[in-house]
């Protein structure tokens, strides 16, 4: 069923995150064709909900936490996440690089992306310095001058 509320612990949740554009290798892949991929794989994300969203699933099932990456583009800025998709057909993992672009950065000093999903009121996202109510979940904003796995 769908939920808009990831609290109630007698289910397991999967994550929708909304592709702006489907990655090519996606592509290819449902129409049969297995290309290899030269690591990471980009994909655009709607939004930052969409990016908490598999973050969250990932820390509860696997309770694996990974960082949110800052960086700059072309005067835009870049907020992103690399997950590794284990066992990707034969390779080992496929690392897909999830991203938003943003015409403003966060606001200095926040150094959290703070996140909830409840009935009533759906999801909530904001930057934050502050992780101390612990019904939220938190991913840690890291500011960098170069992701070299990003195109330039």
């Amino acid at each position: 069923m769908f939920s808009e509320d990831a609290g109630d612990t007698r289910y397991r949740y999967g994550a929708f995150a909304e592709l702006k554009q489907i990655p090519e290798a996606f592509v290819q892949a449902l129409e049969g064709k297995f290309p290899e991929i030269i690591p990471p794989m980009l994909a655009q994300v709607e939004d930052l909900k969409s990016i908490a969203r598999v973050l969250l699933l990932l820390s509860l099932h696997e309770g694996a936490l990974f960082p949110l990456w800052h960086f700059q583009r072309n005067n835009r800025h870049m907020l992103g996440t690399c997950i590794p998709f284990e066992h990707y057909y034969e390779a080992d993992a496929l690392p897909v690089f999830f991203y938003v672009e943003q015409d403003q950065p966060p606001e200095a000093g926040q150094c959290f992306l703070k996140y909830i999903a409840v009935k009533p009121n759906g999801e909530k996202i904001e930057f934050t310095n502050n992780t101390s109510d612990a019904k939220f979940f938190y991913v840690k904003l890291v500011d960098v001058d170069d992701m070299p796995i990003f195109p330039k």
